[in-house]
């Protein structure tokens, strides 16, 4: 019973810095920013440079839950209108209904990870294999990220779309559809691949710290 908790509390403790990194970057500014003046998103959707990353900031607030609605006025080719489709609103309903479950999960994950320390603390330990279970499970889902990233990342992200949805709404058409516009495939890729380097630095962080407790703990 012992070594089960620890493989949980384990993995369970790497999924829950993987979905805090996915949040901490949806919030991240400098990003965003990155990428508006990499993939000339200015001109892609004919709208002012200054206008793109409050744009940015309704569709993650929207996702979160600090916002009603994506839909928001913008100035497009010099005019006022509405940023974003019916298809593309209800799109991200569905969206939001995949980050709300992210939010569930994460929360599970820390009761998983309060209820397996205490069990361990009772039974006398086990921090060591915690952060050594949490590392190795890292540097498979780790390796995992870089590979999908690195080699075809258009077919996992469209064989990730056709399992986690149950509708074509995501089907965007970037000739029409401002938000494939803003959202480029690209993006998803780049995006992918900093949450994937700051979890990865994060629980590298946090195994070199559970070894020095660890050590120190044999000290004394």
């Amino acid at each position: 019973m012992k070594k089960i908790t620890t493989i949980l509390v384990s993995l369970s403790l790497s999924l829950l810095i993987l979905f805090s990194t996915l949040f901490f970057v949806m919030d991240w500014d400098p990003f965003f920013t990155y990428e508006i003046e990499k993939n000339k998103i200015s001109q892609v959707v004919d709208i002012p440079q200054e206008e793109l990353l409050p744009l940015y900031k309704v569709l993650t607030d929207y996702m979160v839950g600090s916002r009603d609605t994506i839909q928001i006025e913008a100035t497009v080719g010099g005019q006022a209108m509405p940023m974003y489709n019916q298809r593309e609103i209800d799109h991200m309903v569905d969206v939001k209904h995949l980050i709300d479950l992210v939010k569930q999960v994460r929360m599970g994950l820390i009761l998983v990870i309060g209820l397996g320390l205490f069990y361990l603390v009772r039974q006398g330990g086990g921090m060591k294999s915690i952060f050594t279970g949490q590392f190795i499970s890292t540097v498979a889902i780790f390796l995992g990220f870089i590979g999908m990233a690195m080699t075809d990342f258009n077919a996992y992200f469209i064989k990730f779309h056709e399992l986690l949805f149950t509708n074509d709404l995501w089907l965007l058409d970037p000739r029409t559809d401002r938000m494939i516009q803003l959202l480029p495939q690209v993006f998803f890729r780049d995006i992918v691949i900093v949450i994937v380097l700051f979890y990865g630095f994060v629980s590298l962080f946090l195994g070199l710290v559970g070894l020095f407790i660890h050590r120190k703990a044999i000290k004394r």
